[in-house]
C-alpha cells in the first residue's frame, strides 16, 4: 500500500503521510550571474518555462539534465512523497550521484530559490 500511494496505515487504522525526505542543502547562498539552473517537480511559482525565464533574465542558463557541471537542482515545492518513483526523481539521483562524487551541485528547494529571488528584488529596489 505504502509504493503505491506514499502513506501507511497507523495502529488505529488511519492514514497517515509519510515524512518526504530531500536531499536540500542547509542553507546554500543562491548566486545567479553565470550560473546553471536545472528545474524539476512541479512549481507553485508558475510553469518551468516561467521559471526559466526568470533564470535567463538574470545572466543565468536554464538546462533540461543534471550533469556534473550543474551548480543548481531546484526542486519544485509541489513534489510528491514517492518523488524517487517519478520521472523528476531521476534528476534528484543523479544530482546526489554528482554531488556525492565531488561535484558542487547545490540542491535547493523552491521556497529557498524564490527568498533568493525576493532578495535580488529587494536590493534593485534600493
Amino acid at each position: 500500500m505504502n509504493q503505491l500511494i506514499g502513506t501507511s496505515f497507523t495502529e488505529t487504522g488511519a492514514v497517515a503521510q509519510d515524512s518526504t525526505f530531500l536531499p536540500l542543502e542547509d542553507d546554500p547562498s543562491i548566486f545567479f550571474k553565470n550560473m546553471t539552473f536545472c528545474f524539476t517537480g512541479r512549481f507553485i511559482y508558475g510553469t518551468r518555462a516561467n521559471c526559466e525565464r526568470i533564470i535567463l533574465a538574470l545572466g543565468s542558463l536554464p538546462v533540461d539534465r543534471v550533469t556534473k557541471k550543474l551548480h543548481y537542482l531546484v526542486i519544485g515545492t509541489l513534489i510528491e512523497p514517492s518523488w524517487a518513483q517519478t520521472n523528476y526523481g531521476n534528476k534528484i539521483r543523479d544530482a546526489i550521484k554528482h554531488r556525492d562524487s565531488g561535484s558542487e551541485i547545490c540542491i535547493v528547494s523552491e521556497k529557498h530559490w524564490t527568498h533568493a529571488l525576493n532578495d535580488i528584488a529587494r536590493f534593485a529596489n534600493k
